[in-house]
């Protein structure tokens, strides 16, 4: 038998924190792929925030190199698609974000706020991938398990500590996944088993067993 199998993942969040939280041990435990992405610390400028009918404006300051000077990026928005805003603040001296508006909190790293705000620009957005990892093996192995144990991407934490860069991991998430028949079949005789996809890639429940599979 022979044939194509085909599936699409997407990240599920991409956080600047470390490994050990009990919010992305939550965050990752359904997922069995990561990616470790560094880049210059993007860092909003606590003096330049100003927020007035419903208009934000702030500094965010970064490099374009980590040698490299700091460059400094005015942006802003308009908020009122935002319910009542009545306060921003910033916190971990630039690094995060806090907006409280009536119908609840809005809150995450100053590179994602940046990214928004300056429309993905790459000066802004751009990362680096340092590792991509996939944690499947005996029993659930999921990807908070695998990281939580992996010396290597504790190491990266360890290698990047006060260096000026900051560190990230993107859950990933199987999105689909579809198999096409390359085989030339009459349409009087059966198709091809479904029974190595199911047993060797993922189960009838959707439970993924590992990250890709040979059928031939």
């Amino acid at each position: 038998m022979a044939g194509t199998l085909i599936f699409s993942i997407s990240a599920t969040h991409v956080f600047q924190r470390k490994f050990d939280t009990e919010s992305l041990a939550i965050a990752l435990g359904d997922c069995h792929w990561y990616i470790i992405t560094r880049r210059p610390s993007v860092r909003i400028a606590r003096e330049s925030v100003d927020l007035r009918d419903e208009i934000i404006t702030l500094d965010v300051v970064t490099r374009e190199s980590i040698a490299g000077p700091p460059k400094t990026y005015h942006l802003g928005a308009d908020l009122a698609g935002i319910d009542e805003t009545r306060h921003f603040a910033v916190h971990a001296d630039g690094a995060y974000f806090s907006l409280q508006a009536r119908n609840g909190l809005i809150h995450g790293d100053s590179w994602a706020l940046a990214s928004l705000l300056s429309g993905a620009s790459a000066e802004l957005a751009r990362q680096e991938v340092l590792y991509i990892g996939q944690a499947f093996g005996h029993g659930n192995v999921n990807a908070w398990a695998r990281t939580s144990q992996h010396r290597k991407l504790q190491r990266i934490y360890e290698d990047h500590w006060d260096s000026g860069w900051d560190i990230y991991v993107a859950p990933l998430r199987l999105d689909e996944s579809a198999w096409e028949s390359d085989d030339h079949i009459e349409d009087l005789e059966p198709g091809p088993s479904f029974e190595g996809y199911y047993s060797s890639f993922i189960s009838m429940d959707r439970e993924l067993r590992k990250p890709a599979v040979d059928l031939i």
